[in-house]
């Protein structure tokens, strides 16, 4: 029907997420299910420029798809865009190249199934958390590229939160939080809503209970 098909293009085009480059000038990166937009002049009273970007999407099989963004971030000092897409994973954009016909990725492997990412800096180096159902990841930029800094945790149930407190990373459940302390990747319970309950084991690496 003609309502349904409306529906289909209404969530295709829905958005998702977005957030600002620049600093003279700000843009407005917005990210949907359809793809990814540039809203150019944010500075500027008069009309909006929105610019849809070409992407180098998925393969060959998949060339009628476009990419379902769930989260982005721009990272200003190394100009690039960290992006979450369905299905494929994490992908680095260059900002340099974003408006050009053949926009610069990089792809980090081992993400495709990822639900969740985080950016933080700490002593001035930037850290990549990344959920993936009942796993977490860290990576660390160095040498242009997130490296796997060899910290993957496997948890009981999908997180459903994270953060990061100085050199610890919070990570959330439906009832619960647990503190993990990258140095020395030990991890206690932190917080449960089920307040009468005793503090239990929440988290396993490499294969072994905590």
């Amino acid at each position: 029907s003609s309502s349904s098909a409306a529906s289909d293009v209404y969530k295709r085009q829905e958005i998702t997420c977005c957030d600002t480059w620049g600093t003279k000038h700000k843009k407005l990166i917005i990210g949907s299910r359809d793809g990814m937009y540039i809203c150019s002049s944010l500075h500027n009273n008069h009309q909006k420029h929105m610019t849809k970007v070409v992407l180098n999407e998925l393969d060959e099989r998949y060339k009628t798809k476009s990419y379902h963004f769930i989260q982005m971030f721009v990272i200003e000092s190394k100009q690039i865009l960290v992006t979450l897409v369905a299905n494929v994973g994490i992908i680095v954009y260059d900002l340099t190249t974003i408006e050009s016909n053949e926009p610069g990725e990089l792809r980090i492997l081992d993400t495709k199934l990822a639900h969740r990412f985080l950016i933080e800096s700490i002593d001035g180096v930037i850290f990549l958390v990344v959920c993936i159902r009942h796993k977490l990841s860290l990576y660390r930029w160095d040498n242009n590229t997130f490296n796997n800094t060899k910290v993957n945790v496997k948890t009981h149930n999908k997180i459903r939160a994270v953060a990061i407190l100085e050199r610890k990373i919070i990570a959330g459940f439906s009832t619960e939080f647990s503190i993990i302390d990258i140095d020395s990747i030990t991890i206690e319970p932190l917080f449960s809503l089920n307040t009468n309950v005793k503090p239990r084991d929440v988290v396993t690496l490499d294969n072994e209970l905590l």
